[in-house]
């Protein structure tokens, strides 16, 4: 039985072997070829935008942050700012001799569940457009005054004072860090009244980065990741008076183009 089968297999391979040599006898003038076209429309991405869970971004549950949505996703079509934090510094006793720093209040994230935890300051920022094009965020911010009016009648402000920006750290929407895609640094000042934007957060040269990513400020200390110093020479301010003092913060999403 072994034998025959060995020789029914010798006798298929010759034959395999014949007509293999029989079709290399078709010349290439014989080939015939068709060319047909394939479609297909490419489109961006429509997935919705939401403030993400800053400790757990692939976090699917819905959740609430204290002030609410403050962007209305800012921005064009695919590139848009979702959420930034309402920095309050409490209270601020001035120093005669000394600059005085505070640090901005943690946001307030609360869960389905009814619990609410502090969380870092941030601010977060969804990329869906096609292409290469990079993004930057910016940040300036205005006199620090009060409602109060000098003896001539002036506004009174506080001359010198800034904010500062801590510890930088990036995360996307599946939860991974991220900070390798960006410039960042530990400490970021804004000198309030001058005029002039920061760059708060920038895709580094030749990068990309798409989908969403949240900047936060400090994520291992939350409640000082954003500081307000005003320096002790505000002490004799003509005018100054116990009051409440505001700036408008004014961030500044932009398309950069690589």
């Amino acid at each position: 039985m072994k034998t025959h089968t060995k020789l029914k297999f010798m006798a298929l391979a010759a034959l395999t072997v014949g007509m293999a040599t029989n079709s290399a006898a078709v010349h290439a003038d014989d080939a015939r070829t068709v060319t047909t076209d394939g479609s297909v429309k490419i489109m961006q991405s429509d997935a919705p935008t939401r403030v993400l869970n800053p400790l757990n971004p692939k976090d699917k549950t819905p959740g609430t942050v204290a002030n609410g949505d403050n962007t209305k996703n800012a921005g064009g079509e695919g590139l848009t700012l979702d959420y930034v934090s309402q920095l309050d510094f409490g209270q601020l006793k001035l120093d005669p001799t000394v600059a005085t720093t505070v640090y901005a209040k943690p946001d307030q994230w609360t869960g389905q569940d009814g619990k609410t935890i502090p969380v870092a300051n941030r601010f977060q920022v969804t990329d869906k457009r096609l292409g290469a094009d990079a993004w930057k965020v910016s940040l300036s911010a205005s006199n620090l005054k009060s409602d109060e009016k000098d003896s001539q009648g002036k506004t009174v402000k506080l001359e010198n004072a800034f904010i500062t920006l801590l510890e930088s750290s990036v995360v996307d929407g599946q939860a991974r860090d991220a900070s390798n895609h960006f410039g960042l640094s530990k400490a970021i000042k804004v000198y309030m009244g001058d005029g002039q934007a920061t760059d708060v957060l920038a895709v580094n040269d030749k990068d990309v980065a798409k989908g969403t990513f949240i900047n936060l400020f400090n994520l291992a200390k939350a409640g000082e990741g954003v500081s307000l110093t005003v320096p002790a020479e505000s002490y004799t301010t003509k005018g100054l008076k116990s009051a409440e003092f505001t700036t408008k913060l004014t961030w500044t999403l932009t398309s950069a183009p690589i």
